[in-house]
């Protein structure tokens, strides 16, 4: 008699599936989910290549859902891929990224079109600013989360990535 067990891989690169019983919890997931619901701030998560970053932020979003936040995960090669026309100037690689957040936040993109064209004249930095408190901001309920990851695909882009570091 054969015996059919089903088997699920995980392929290379990205983070664990939530629920698999592939991903090793750490003692620092409970402190980083109980800090960023407590502290409210910026969080840099720093390690190398492959060491469960995407993981981490994963298992921390999901956490998060059942206490009333909202939040977006944006990966940089998904939104930015290779630099082009659009990308290679500062307008279009921040257009392009508050498009990507719109769409992870769920936002109605003519809305957010008809909001980029009227804040057209603010600079880089200030257009990034004022998207989450005046775009943003009325449009969602309890506290706001956005992990960014793959952040090194940024750098065959220009110095006016800074504008958005700052």
């Amino acid at each position: 008699m054969t015996t059919s067990v089903s088997m699920q891989y995980e392929a290379s690169g990205g983070a664990v599936r939530i629920g698999k019983s592939l991903y090793v919890e750490r003692a620092v997931d409970a402190t980083f989910v109980d800090e960023l619901a407590r502290r409210r701030g910026v969080f840099i998560i720093s390690a190398p290549r492959q060491s469960g970053k995407s993981s981490l932020w994963a298992r921390t979003l999901d956490a998060l859902k059942g206490q009333g936040f909202t939040f977006a995960a944006v990966d940089f090669r998904d939104a930015f891929g290779q630099p082009d026309e659009i990308t290679s100037t500062a307008n279009g690689w921040t257009e392009t990224l508050l498009r990507a957040l719109s769409r992870q936040f769920g936002q109605d993109l003519r809305a957010f079109d008809a909001w980029l064209k009227d804040n057209a004249g603010l600079s880089v930095t200030n257009r990034i600013t004022a998207y989450f408190s005046d775009f943003l901001r009325p449009r969602l309920e309890g506290p706001l989360v956005v992990a960014f990851d793959e952040i090194d695909v940024v750098q065959p882009y220009h110095y006016f990535t800074d504008n958005f570091f700052e």
